[in-house]
């Protein structure tokens, strides 16, 4: 699919914001009001990513994308539309490109769920070999752009006007594309369920790992099989708001690999910084009462970023629960020194100070790894390796530790 859809979590936040200001005035309806309410139709059922695709040879085509989503029994829909016709330009084949984003309202009656226009998305265009231009002033708050209905096992789309699709061709159920089954999105428990059906995964039921973080809060759930053959995993992120996003992601392969308890080493990755373009190092370390090390921190002069100033190189911070067993470390490797990529890191232990989770900075946005423990044993048997890039979330890696 040519759409791709950067942030949901975004939208969410958008549309909470806008929510809270209150919700607009309709001459014949409050549909924003109404959006609580499920007559005949169980929304729930609804809720998931629709969509069509289509092309006309060496013209052009069309793609829309309709996610319909609740949170906390209230039903949303964000609608996506992209056309584009070929055009040859001074004897250069160039692109038209039209789009719009839309925030929309979803009420249901009759067996038919309805979507309403509630607020055009701004949008920003650079393309090159491309000019683009978004609809605008097509739709008035309210106004119904189409409904859904089921009739055995197809969706029925009853288009109104005016709208750009003028079209019969119906919204169908989410296909999963070969790169959708790597990393994406999923819009509701159905969106979900098919997304593990679409990986091969045959008992949902029996997932080979889950995380919880220290709030019993569910952010990882793992199938596999053999891990020999790598396998499927759902990542769960909630905003600052509270909303939740969920991503679907393929796992490789496992490779072997030798493991190594870095807990109080304060190096990166074995360097101490104490090298070229630093001088007049220095080290300290601070330890509690129990005689435990809280805190380690190694200074020096960066010489090789114009004129010369003094700087942390390494920090490194312990905490500890009530019972002195290690709880959590964080690292900072100065980004002039070692390079961005894991220059902020932070771990956590569980009870028995084995390494279970971690996460830490990389350029385009940041990695994180989960750690399985089979038994009891104090190294972990499989790392799961995961990289977050925008509104994507796909596996890195799955190491399998040798002894």
């Amino acid at each position: 699919m040519k759409l791709r859809i950067k942030r949901m979590a975004l939208l969410l936040a958008l549309i909470f914001g806008m929510a809270a200001c209150g919700s607009p005035e309709e001459p014949k309806q409050n549909l924003w009001a109404n959006r609580y309410k499920t007559p005949e139709v169980n929304l729930q059922k609804w809720v998931g990513h629709y969509w069509r695709h289509g092309e006309i040879e060496n013209k052009g085509g069309l793609t829309m994308d309709f996610f319909l989503y609740e949170e906390q029994g209230k039903f949303y829909g964000y609608l996506s539309i992209d056309e584009w016709e070929y055009i040859e330009v001074d004897g250069e084949n160039r692109t038209h490109r039209t789009k719009q984003r839309m925030l929309t309202t979803v009420s249901a009656r009759g067996g038919e769920v309805f979507v309403y226009f509630y607020e055009d998305i701004p949008m920003d265009f650079s393309m090159e070999n491309e000019w683009e231009e978004a609809y605008s002033g097509a739709y008035g708050r309210g106004d119904l752009l189409f409904s859904m209905k089921r009739e055995g096992e197809d969706i029925i789309t009853t288009w109104e006007k005016p709208f750009p699709a003028e079209t019969e061709e119906s919204l169908a159920e989410r296909k999963f594309s070969d790169r959708d089954l790597l990393s994406c999105e999923l819009t509701g428990e159905k969106d979900k369920e098919a997304f593990l059906a679409a990986r091969g995964v045959e008992d949902a039921e029996k997932p080979f790992f889950e995380y919880y973080d220290e709030d019993g809060t569910l952010l990882l759930t793992v199938y596999m099989d053999d891990p020999a053959e790598g396998g499927t995993g759902i990542y769960y992120f909630y905003t600052m708001a509270g909303n939740l996003y969920v991503q679907g992601f393929g796992i490789p392969a496992c490779e072997e690999a030798e493991w190594a308890d870095r807990r109080f080493d304060v190096t990166k990755d074995g360097d101490n910084g104490d090298g070229s373009g630093v001088e007049g190092y220095e080290e300290s370390y601070e330890y509690n009462g129990e005689g435990q090390l809280v805190r380690f921190l190694s200074e020096g002069t960066i010489t090789d970023m114009g004129e010369p100033y003094r700087d942390r190189v390494i920090e490194v911070t312990y905490s500890y629960r009530e019972d002195g067993t290690l709880e959590k470390k964080e690292g900072f490797y100065n980004a002039w020194v070692f390079g961005t990529t894991g220059c902020s890191e932070t771990c956590f232990y569980d009870a028995e100070e084995r390494l279970i989770h971690s996460y830490a900075y990389i350029t385009h946005g940041s990695t994180e790894d989960f750690y399985i423990y089979l038994g009891d044993g104090s190294n972990p048997d499989y790392r799961l390796m995961l990289d977050h890039s925008g509104a994507d979330t796909c596996a890195l890696a799955l190491l399998h530790y040798t002894d």
